[in-house]
């Protein structure tokens, strides 16, 4: 781009950033949609099934001091004494690392747009605080939150609530005038606060900040840290993984309470954000209002062992871009297909035999998988006998990396390994892998070493092969994460659980009004995987109705 005499370069036009920006990320989109998805399969999982379809924590079945495992009194007691593993578990970082992975890329889209450091940050701090007031509505307008038990009522006010974000957070077509955008921003906003108002004005009730989706907050501070750390970090992306050791002492704390000399700082929080000294000399109608300490702990950012490695990934997902940028489209084409389809798949087999081994060899702790005379393979160790000849099996397949996505896919396979393997190594010391509360540190580390795993794969479906169409469902629900989230509590469980339909009962007995879920439930067996059917079901139904309203660029943001 030439530069005119005071240095200063012409603005783009449209096509010039269309030209320049980087591509999504197929694989990052897919991912993140088949954690949103799996998050509102976990969400609706029956009862009775193995301990694998649940939290590790909640295991449904144990066995006893001979051995004989059966099911427990209670399946729904935090069991800190059985630290395991499972795919629900994984889910919650799973899309803690789409979102860092995507930090690089959204933040250098808007640079190529010609936004400055200021107004990056700007924004950083503007979709922090949108998040924040996202977490909050999102819990107020949840139909389990609003009333208990449910009713009709109840699931209509979901369903309103639901439908008040999207005048709030959904894109505005282009067409219209800047002040009707606007305006019906601003409406929808002033309408939301006003439906939080009423519910909080009923008897027994009262507004708090601590009423709060914590998943949704989690990523607020998540985002802002990682988009800050990366933003100061964006030449050197080694430098910013010098901000885990800050991040290890933010986890140490939340699972020993040590360092106690840094009370003043972890106390910072409840210091500055608590206002309640306020109600000494202002008339304050909901005093939880004045009260936001509730809003931040500084515990919180452990997560960020999850994060800001998703950062990296995403400086490499920037690299890839731009080198295959750098060529011409015939020769980029011929260097895409240097390693065979067979190398390929094979390939992603043995990453995806990776994440099984891990999800099988912890998904109950100290059980024997195989046994055969006097072997015996125990968890975790059984992990690292399946894990190690999968991971040297994948180097071998990744030798002589020369195209830009053969050595892509190399790096993340290393990140991966090497995660994985100082995730597994920390787990003993630890008594074990927990989700917690408190995480163990090999929880993030297993966890961000799948994603990564998985992500490789996704990238060799979507992106080298071009399978799709196939992928679609995955790819556009990833693209619409915030519509996909709140419409597993506030149009999937409102649309299945509402009792409109009137069935004929017994002779001698009156008909009642049913529910989709009852009518399903007395379909299927009563066996609990026929009746996982049905929560897959619900899954599709919310993925094809997402899937709609993407396709027709109905999509939420902040």
């Amino acid at each position: 781009m030439t530069k005119d005499a005071a240095g200063t370069p012409p603005p783009q036009t449209d096509a010039d950033v269309a030209a320049h920006a980087p591509p999504r990320a197929l694989a990052l989109d897919t991912l993140r949609g088949l954690a949103i998805l799996l998050m509102c399969l976990s969400g609706i999982v029956p009862e009775a099934l193995p301990n694998f379809m649940y939290h590790g924590y909640y295991p449904r079945f144990l066995p006893d001091a001979d051995g004989v495992w059966s099911a427990v009194p209670d399946p729904h007691t935090f069991r800190p004494d059985w630290p395991s593993f499972t795919w629900v578990d994984w889910v919650f970082p799973m899309f803690l690392f789409s979102m860092g992975a995507a930090i690089p890329l959204a933040l250098h889209r808007r640079r190529q747009r010609g936004a400055t450091s200021l107004s990056l940050v700007t924004h950083v701090v503007q979709r922090w605080l949108w998040l924040i007031a996202f977490a909050v509505y999102v819990r107020q307008i949840t139909p389990a939150f609003v009333e208990h038990p449910t009713s009709l009522a109840t699931w209509a006010l979901g369903l309103l609530g639901f439908a008040l974000l999207f005048p709030v957070l959904m894109r505005m077509p282009m067409r219209w005038n800047p002040r009707w955008r606007w305006g019906v921003r601003v409406g929808g906003i002033a309408v939301c606060v006003g439906l939080v108002a009423s519910l909080n004005h009923r008897a027994g009730r009262a507004f708090s900040w601590a009423d709060h989706d914590i998943i949704i907050l989690l990523l607020a501070h998540m985002s802002i840290a990682a988009s800050l750390l990366w933003l100061v970090t964006r030449r050197r992306p080694w430098a910013r993984l010098a901000a885990l050791v800050l991040v290890f002492v933010a986890h140490d704390r939340a699972i020993r309470g040590g360092w106690a000399w840094l009370d003043p700082v972890f106390s910072l929080p409840n210091l500055l954000l608590d206002f309640t000294w306020l109600r000494t000399w202002l008339p304050v109608l909901w005093p939880g209002l004045i009260d936001l300490s509730v809003l931040l702990d500084l515990t919180w950012f452990k997560f960020l062992f999850v994060v800001i490695p998703g950062t990296v990934v995403g400086d490499l997902l920037l690299d890839l871009n731009r080198e295959s940028r750098a060529h011409e489209p015939s020769e980029d084409n011929n260097q895409n297909k240097a390693w065979s389809t067979a190398r390929l798949l094979a390939l992603a087999a043995v990453m995806t035999a990776v994440i099984l081994a891990v999800l099988v060899g912890l998904r109950n702790h100290g059980s024997v998988v195989f046994e055969a005379g006097s072997l015996r393979l125990i968890t975790p160790w059984a992990t690292w006998v399946g894990v190690l000849p999968l991971l040297i099996g994948g180097f071998l397949l990744t030798r002589h990396a020369t195209t830009h996505n053969e050595t892509f896919l190399r790096k993340l396979l290393l990140w991966g390994a090497v995660w994985l393997l100082l995730g597994l190594l920390a787990e003993p010391f630890e008594g074990g892998i927990s989700k917690g509360p408190p995480s163990t540190l090999s929880y993030y580390l297993v966890s961000l070493a799948g994603s990564i795993l998985l992500l490789a794969v996704l990238f060799i479906v979507t992106d080298v092969l071009n399978v799709r169409r196939a992928m679609a469902l995955f790819v556009l629900n990833g693209q619409n994460p915030m519509l996909a989230y709140v419409g597993i509590r506030n149009l999937l469980a409102p649309v299945v659980n509402m009792r409109l339909f009137t069935v004929s009962a017994d002779a001698g007995a009156e008909s009642a009004n049913a529910s989709l879920n009852h009518l399903a439930s007395d379909l299927l067996p009563d066996e609990p995987w026929y009746q996982l059917i049905w929560a897959l079901v619900q899954t599709l139904a919310l993925a094809l109705v997402v899937t709609v309203l993407t396709r027709l660029r109905v999509v939420w943001r902040v």
